[in-house]
């Protein structure tokens, strides 16, 4: 079966419609100038964007799981490339926070987790108890497809990459051209608060595994309360979320270092719900663990 040329098929059924019908801002068919003889019937305008519609919703389509891990993929090496020759891998442009998507199979879910004991992280990252190495290498944190308002099906399919380099200690948006597999353009995000990807959750969860302290606070106020002990972290729920703090806070530890750089703050609470005081947070940057911060 011969392939289908998207392009010309989409030059066709716009000529047809504008030689008879058009499509009004409300969805429906409309005649394109006076006179019957340039009329179309209905029901072909109505089957043909009705065919448009399909065509076009399944050509943004969700990214798959190759494709995501496909771009994902380029866009680091693409980042370490530009790092590893000391040229800078964004060009003069920058994106908003507020321009941020935030959906992602790459994104940290906002719902508690039990510990977890094999992170799966890479062997760079990696903690030992007792030691507090800082995050390594680039972050995948988020990736979607790029939709703009005059997409059509001839365009190649552009996807989104948000990735945050711990060599560099910057956010970049790249862009990738999954049609051949190339990068088409990088840039710099105006924020290192992203939500945290899994490898950072799982980091910060080990993070918290190996100092004794935050054991010790959790079992004190669970005797305290409830008359009972509590032997490891695997015992209680955590959340783990990007912490930016209020700039109002700068001059306290550690907000002022987390307002440039990622930071977690974590929840603990029972499986009754039982919320321990104690809030501690982590600089992924440099690993410093901070069990008295009070918001």
């Amino acid at each position: 079966m011969p392939a289908i040329n998207f392009s010309m098929l989409q030059r066709w059924i716009t000529q047809y419609l504008q030689q008879g019908r058009v499509v009004g801002q409300s969805g429906t068919c409309r005649p394109a100038g006076s006179g019957r003889q340039n009329m179309r019937p209905a029901w072909p305008c109505a089957l043909l964007m009705l065919f448009c519609t399909t065509l076009h919703s399944a050509w943004q389509a969700p990214l798959t799981a190759d494709e995501q891990s496909t771009a994902a993929s380029l866009a680091v090496l693409s980042i370490e490339a530009s790092l590893a020759a000391g040229t800078d891998a964004s060009s003069a442009h920058s994106t908003t926070p507020s321009s941020i998507p935030r959906r992602s199979d790459f994104s940290a879910s906002t719902q508690p987790s039990t510990f977890v004991e094999d992170s799966g992280a890479s062997a760079t990252n990696a903690l030992q108890p007792g030691t507090s190495p800082a995050m390594q290498g680039e972050q995948v944190l988020l990736v979607e497809n790029r939709e703009t308002k005059n997409n059509t099906l001839a365009d190649p399919r552009m996807v989104e990459v948000f990735v945050y380099s711990y060599n560099s200690g910057k956010t970049y948006l790249q862009i990738i051209n999954l049609d051949n597999n190339e990068t088409a353009s990088s840039q710099l995000v105006n924020s290192n608060h992203l939500p945290l990807n899994q490898n950072e959750q799982n980091y910060v969860k080990e993070r918290l595994s190996g100092d004794s302290s935050v054991l010790s606070a959790v079992d004190s106020e669970m005797q305290r309360h409830f008359s009972q002990a509590v032997q490891t972290l695997r015992d209680v729920q955590m959340k783990v979320s990007i912490w930016q703090p209020n700039p109002s806070q700068s001059d306290l530890p550690p907000a002022a270092d987390c307002l440039q750089q990622r930071c977690a703050i974590v929840s603990l609470f029972t499986d009754d719900y039982f919320n321990f005081s104690i809030e501690p947070v982590v600089n992924l940057n440099t690993g410093q663990l901070f069990t008295d911060w009070q918001q």
